[in-house]
């Protein structure tokens, strides 16, 4: 369970009370202060090398550069301390979404271009991509989209990579999608 999962199900009680016996990992205050600089508008890059450092880790394990939009930096190895709990996908996303990064930091989208990360055309993943990626290779396998609701996207090929390392729980999405409209709401 990773350190996000268990945020979120913790309720703001809980999380305080655990912060101060001083369980959380030394890291939250890091990703809040994220948080928050992103809630001001701010552009944040004072960790701007340990993001490349990520990416370039990222390539190494998972072959490829798709990152979540939600991938944060397990707290395991291979990944250096000094990078855990760093919320890579949402980092990315803010400076990607910053006209302020292109216009005033050109010599940092050279460096992310030079790790093979293309910053104009990010290779960010979110949730909405690696569904339909899944329900298309279920298509392919079964010949049909009766996903059952307790359907897991299995670890092995050819389901897509991110779909199988997250164990993607492709028949609780799909039921959330037909039965509240998650994902689709208001776009018709």
């Amino acid at each position: 369970l990773s350190t996000t999962n268990i945020e979120n199900e913790l309720s703001r009680k809980s999380r305080m009370a655990v912060f101060m016996s001083g369980i959380m990992d030394r890291n939250y205050n890091r990703r809040k202060a994220y948080d928050d600089d992103q809630q001001d508008g701010q552009l944040a890059l004072d960790d701007f090398r340990q993001i490349l450092e990520a990416i370039s880790l990222f390539r190494e394990v998972y072959n490829d550069l798709e990152i979540p939009v939600k991938f944060e930096v397990p707290a395991s190895d291979p990944w250096p301390s000094s990078l855990h709990g760093l919320r890579l996908g949402k980092r990315l996303e803010h400076l990607l979404s910053s006209t302020e990064f292109f216009d005033k930091h050109p010599d940092k989208v050279r460096e992310l271009s030079r790790l093979g990360f293309n910053p104009s055309v990010s290779s960010l993943v979110d949730d909405w991509d690696l569904i339909i990626k899944s329900m298309r290779t279920f298509k392919e396998i079964y010949g049909n989209l009766r996903i059952s609701a307790k359907f897991v996207v299995p670890d092995e090929e050819p389901w897509p990579r991110l779909a199988r390392t997250m164990q993607l729980k492709l028949g609780v999405r799909v039921a959330a999608i037909r039965s509240a409209g998650r994902y689709v709401k208001d776009h018709p």
